[in-house]
């Protein structure tokens, strides 16, 4: 089955801290972002039900006393995972944040 198009919820976890935040998929790129900071990116489907993502996310708003989930202000993100029926989980690192592993939840809200 096909990544759906569509609009997704984002909850991801690192050792750092957690957060959550909203993207879009529509035929391989993806968008989004939450209070703080902007995801853009692309995403395959390399195999049925797999999925495999490269993201940059930048802060747009830095707020006093917060700091992100990789502790950098800018990073790029390796995903790989898994997608089917519209939720799905997904694991990556980033080359800004060595030995961070990043792990994430992905819901389909709406098309």
């Amino acid at each position: 089955m096909a990544i759906e198009n569509g609009t997704y919820f984002v909850r991801f976890k690192t050792p750092i801290g957690e957060g959550g935040g909203v993207f879009t998929l529509q035929d391989g790129k993806l968008r989004g972002g939450d209070g703080s900071m902007i995801y853009v990116g692309s995403y395959s489907e390399p195999t049925p039900g797999t999925i495999n993502a490269d993201v940059k996310v930048t802060t747009h708003t830095k707020r006093l006393g917060e700091t992100t989930v990789f502790g950098a202000s800018e990073v790029d993100i390796n995903l790989t995972g898994s997608i089917a029926g519209g939720s799905g989980t997904v694991k990556g690192s980033s080359p800004q944040a060595p030995g961070v592993p990043f792990t994430a939840s992905i819901e389909r809200y709406c098309d």
